[in-house]
């Protein structure tokens, strides 16, 4: 196959990794039908952008029914033999459209809002792409099937989310892992069908509980979004729709659930915009094997309702290890080089409990700690600050584009100036702003240096600690 695109590939593109995969695990089924179903799977959660049950069009839409039930919301088989039926609608869907449902005046041609068109942007945005959305499955995949390297003291996967190495991981887990049943080389077959269910399944979860960027309404910056698929109509009139993920026990009323889809929102936006790259969001790994448990025990069981509480762990275990153990006797004073985690999940943890009066906030990708005091004032006006500049008290986090702008401005000036700026940015940012205060015949900025950084210091450690559970 590779030798074949070669040679007819006229255009010079390369194969990507994720291509290369889908072949190699087709390889290990038995029959044209087998390797249609895996197709018919892969090209459908390959496309990362909207719902993947929007991704299985075929006439009344048979397909996404036979999987997803329906309301178009319910959970994929866990049996293989529950998508063979899919493939008898194979030949429908190459005809297209006929003419006769063409020329009917009410004729449509279905759209979800979450494809792109030319320049028109989609509906729903992915916060990662498919080949590191193959990754956490796979490590999906080898926690619920308890696999392990045949060799005890060797992992069966890497840590890291590395794109670059998918063919590579995945080589690892067919060649070296072994499950209760056996070492999975001797049962490739069995491998593909399990991972392409596995892959549906996971992508299902991805799409219902992880946050997306939502575009609507003109919006063109875009939203946080946290909303499962719906439908309306009957039969061949149903059209989607969306709403916001369930987070309630039976019998609660939807108001809670508002509440509850907002806290998920916030603490997962909290640590999208901490860890950048894709290459580190393992907190989406965690919560989809969360999710994925014991056959979704969580959702069955409305055990969903802890599943705020189950993210906001995980920046708990990262405030407590990049911050808590690495600051020495309760100094505070990593400087620039604080985790950004750690300003997040304190500005969640602000907003929790202020909602009324933090309403407005909302987490975007502030990326560069600035020191409130500079360490070096501009103009003269105040003194160098050498020991305590780099202290918590007197850091924020910001977009880098402001950092620029706030160069070594003192407090006062910075307060006075980006004011509108400062009004939008970090709650910490913005609690810091309303100390910098003027006290008897003492200039605001030398009072917040002298005094004011400690005060606002202990109290947001404060915060930290008692959410972290530390005395």
């Amino acid at each position: 196959m590779n030798r074949y695109f070669e040679i007819m590939n006229t255009r010079g593109e390369q194969l990507e990794q994720h291509d290369i995969l889908k072949a190699t695990l087709m390889s290990y089924l038995n029959d044209e039908t087998e390797e249609a179903i895996f197709a018919k799977i892969w090209d459908a959660c390959s496309d990362m952008t909207g719902y993947v049950q929007m991704h299985f069009v075929s006439k009344n839409n048979a397909v996404r029914e036979e999987i997803f039930g329906s309301e178009w919301n319910s959970m994929p088989p866990k049996s293989w033999s529950k998508y063979r039926n899919i493939v008898k609608y194979r030949k429908q869907e190459a005809a297209g459209y006929c003419i006769r449902d063409i020329i009917d005046k009410d004729f449509k041609v279905e759209n979800d809002e979450g494809f792109a068109d030319g320049e028109i942007r989609v509906r729903f945005e992915s916060i990662i792409d498919f080949p590191y959305f193959l990754i956490h499955t796979l490590k999906v995949f080898v926690s619920l099937y308890d696999i392990k390297h045949e060799k005890e003291d060797e992992k069966i996967i890497d840590d890291l989310l590395d794109d670059k190495k998918l063919l590579d991981a995945f080589d690892k887990v067919v060649t070296h892992g072994v499950t209760k049943e056996g070492h999975i080389l001797d049962d490739r077959r069995r491998f593909s069908q399990r991972f392409i269910i596995c892959l549906i399944r996971t992508r299902y979860l991805y799409d219902k509980y992880i946050i997306k960027r939502e575009y609507a309404n003109d919006n063109s910056e875009g939203e946080w979004s946290l909303k499962s698929l719906h439908v309306s109509g009957q039969q061949s009139k149903k059209k989607p729709y969306y709403r916001n993920t369930k987070f309630t026990k039976t019998g609660e009323w939807n108001s809670t659930n508002d509440s509850r889809t907002k806290t998920n929102i916030m603490i997962q936006s909290a640590l999208r915009v901490s860890y950048t790259s894709p290459k580190v969001m393992h907190w989406i790994t965690r919560l989809l094997i969360w999710l994925s448990e014991q056959n979704c025990k969580h959702i069955k069981n409305d055990d969903i309702t802890r599943y705020d509480e189950f993210i906001e762990q995980i920046a708990i275990d990262a405030v407590k290890e990049n911050f808590f153990e690495v600051c020495e006797k309760g100094v505070y004073a990593m400087g620039v080089n604080t985790p950004h985690i750690v300003f997040n999940y304190l500005d969640y943890l602000l907003w929790y409990y202020n909602r009324e009066k933090y309403d407005d906030f909302v987490f975007e990708f502030r990326n560069s700690v600035e020191h409130w005091y500079p360490r070096n004032p501009s103009g003269g006006t105040f003194e160098q600050w050498k020991e305590g500049v780099d202290q918590f008290g007197n850091l924020c986090i910001i977009q880098r584009n402001v950092n620029s702008k706030f160069s070594n401005m003192s407090p006062e000036a910075k307060k006075s100036t980006f004011k509108d700026m400062i009004a939008k940015g970090s709650i910490k940012l913005r609690i810091m702003s309303e100390l910098t205060e003027k006290n008897g015949d003492k200039f605001a900025s030398l009072y917040w240096k002298e005094t004011m950084y400690k005060e606002h210091e202990e109290e947001m450690i404060k915060y930290l600690l008692d959410a972290c559970e530390i005395d």
